[in-house]
Formats: C-alpha cells, sequence, structure tokens
C-alpha cells in the first residue's frame, strides 16, 4: 500500500508538493509581451506576490497566461515553460525594453525556460473564452479576477490544464 501512494505524489528535490505556477502579463504593462515569448527560449518574470516567492523553487512548472489588453478574445495560457531559479532580487539590466513600467527594485524575479509557447488558437493556445467554458477551469482565480502576476495552481487545475494542453497542441 505505502509503495503504490509514494509512487503517485511527484518528488524532486526532497520535496512532495510539488506546485505548478500561473504566471499572467498584459500587452498593456509588455508592449513585446508576444515576441518576448517567441523569441527568448529562457525568460525572467516578475514575483510580486511574496507568499509565491516564498514558494517558488526550480523545477516547478509555469503556465503563462496573456491578459487580453486593447484585444479582445487574445487572453489566455499561452506558454509552458519550467522554473530554473527560486524567486531573487536581482538586476534587470538588458531586460528592461520589454516591461514599460518598471517594478521596484526589491521585487524578485524568476528565470523560466519555456518549451512551447502558442501565441494563437491556430498554434493550440487556451483561450480564456474556452476556459470559462470548462467544468474545472471556470473558476481559476485568474480567469475570475484577473489582478494578480503570480498564481498557483491548484492539482485538479494543474490536471486539467495540463490535459487541455496536450490536446490543443498543433
Amino acid at each position: 500500500m505505502w509503495t503504490i501512494a509514494y509512487s503517485t505524489i511527484r518528488h524532486r528535490h526532497g520535496r512532495y508538493d510539488m506546485p505548478t505556477w500561473l504566471f499572467q502579463g498584459s500587452p498593456k504593462d509588455f508592449p513585446a509581451f508576444n515576441d518576448y515569448l517567441r523569441n527568448y527560449a529562457e525568460i525572467s518574470w516578475h514575483v510580486r506576490q511574496k507568499r509565491a516567492a516564498e514558494e517558488i523553487y526550480p523545477d516547478d512548472e509555469v503556465y503563462i497566461w496573456r491578459l487580453e489588453g486593447n484585444r479582445p478574445g487574445t487572453g489566455g495560457i499561452v506558454a509552458h515553460g519550467i522554473l530554473m531559479t527560486e524567486a531573487r532580487v536581482i538586476p534587470d539590466e538588458g531586460k528592461k525594453w520589454w516591461v514599460s513600467r518598471q517594478p521596484g527594485p526589491t521585487v524578485p524575479s524568476v528565470d523560466i525556460t519555456l518549451d512551447d509557447v502558442r501565441l494563437t488558437p491556430e498554434e493550440g493556445c487556451l483561450t480564456r473564452a474556452d476556459l470559462l467554458q470548462d467544468a474545472v477551469l471556470w473558476n481559476m482565480h485568474v480567469v475570475q479576477s484577473p489582478h494578480l502576476t503570480n498564481y498557483k495552481v491548484t492539482p485538479e487545475e494543474e490536471e486539467r490544464i495540463a490535459t487541455l494542453w496536450r490536446a490543443a497542441k498543433r
């Protein structure tokens, strides 16, 4: 019995609670949002929520959520990656061009290696409209109240997102 239960738990770096994250950005605040995701396999993302910063570790999975900005119907999950670092305060040198409003100097960031970027429905992004129709995901915090930058995804949400993400691959 113990062997079966133990084998079903994700385990890396001595941790059994490997969360999945959803990091949000807006084309209004990040004018080069799509170009940034499309052109760089390794990116940095700010972690504005203190609690999230304390819970983020390398190898956690992350999905990138794009707000609609001024383009209705374009919001949703547009990329997937793996966190490479813990949240830490580092100079944003060389990356300032993609953010129109810089956060304060004490806002930490993480590095992410992107492994899948899908900026359009034709490429297989998961649109906000589609997620609103999903029995599990319609009530996700980012769907109902998109005012934060970093969201911890529940295990049920993570499983459903992963299933939909795999199914939408073009």
